[in-house]
């Protein structure tokens, strides 16, 4: 989540910065108060682990951060980590309601928003990060800090999840866009094994495989090993969809 250096991914900061934006904007709506009312701070690193950060936007505090690290009943679980499982689970609620909605002329949010709009995620106040902000991100961020097995699309059944609908699809149609740039260099395959897309690049008699990965899996040969099996081979590279969409 870093702006630079070793723990430094585009991807990933868009992510966190995303989850945090989605906290403060649930948070508003259960405390009762503007979204203006919370500072979404920028992600960092904490004994290096990632942390999200907000902050009461009066300079003396509002006790609004106070009251979401404090549990509704004595001994259970803070405020905050309720609004998490909300906004992981509660589909008749704000953010999956908005995220999920279908519109009366038989489109929906999740068809037309790619990234984020300000039919989800984007606000006035959150202008200067409209770039980085991607919805699908943010539930992914959230849902792999409260589960532990959470895998991003790896496990069996996570392709059902609203934040992993159709990642699989879009991912081989940017690939075929990223072809139809350079068709006399680039070609396009969906792997066997795996079901992943593939670009392929031919120059001077040399060809690079660049396989298409989700944002926030690892990148190197091991872990890139491991997620595709048979259709490995050395000297693979990955590229993901995030950057794919945006550059």
């Amino acid at each position: 989540v870093a702006r630079r250096g070793e723990f430094s991914d585009i991807a990933t900061r868009a992510a966190a910065v995303s989850a945090t934006q989605i906290l403060v904007q649930r948070a508003a709506l259960e405390l009762d108060v503007s979204a203006e009312e919370f500072e979404a701070l920028e992600p960092r690193l904490r004994d290096g682990r990632p942390m999200l950060q907000i902050a009461d936007a009066l300079i003396n505090g509002s006790g609004l951060c106070r009251r979401l690290g404090e549990p509704n009943i004595p001994g259970g679980p803070s405020y905050i980590s309720e609004i998490v499982e909300a906004i992981l689970s509660r589909t008749g609620q704000w953010p999956l309601a908005d995220f999920l909605a279908s519109y009366g002329d038989g489109g929906s949010h999740q068809r037309q928003c790619k990234t984020s709009c300000y039919r989800c995620i984007q606000r006035f106040s959150n202008r200067a990060y409209h770039g980085l902000l991607d919805w699908r991100l943010g539930l992914s961020y959230l849902r792999a800090l409260t589960d532990p097995e959470y895998a991003c699309g790896l496990n069996p059944g996570d392709e059902n999840l609203p934040e992993l609908t159709g990642w699989l699809e879009r991912a081989h149609t940017l690939a075929e866009d990223i072809v139809s740039m350079r068709p006399r260099s680039l070609s396009h395959e969906q792997l066997a094994h795996s079901g992943l897309s593939c670009i392929i690049e031919r120059s001077g008699g040399e060809a690079w495989r660049y396989i298409v990965l989700h944002p926030l899996w690892r990148k190197d040969p091991e872990t890139l090993g491991g997620i595709l099996g048979p259709d490995f081979v050395p000297g693979m590279l990955a590229v993901d969809t995030y950057n794919l969409e945006r550059r």
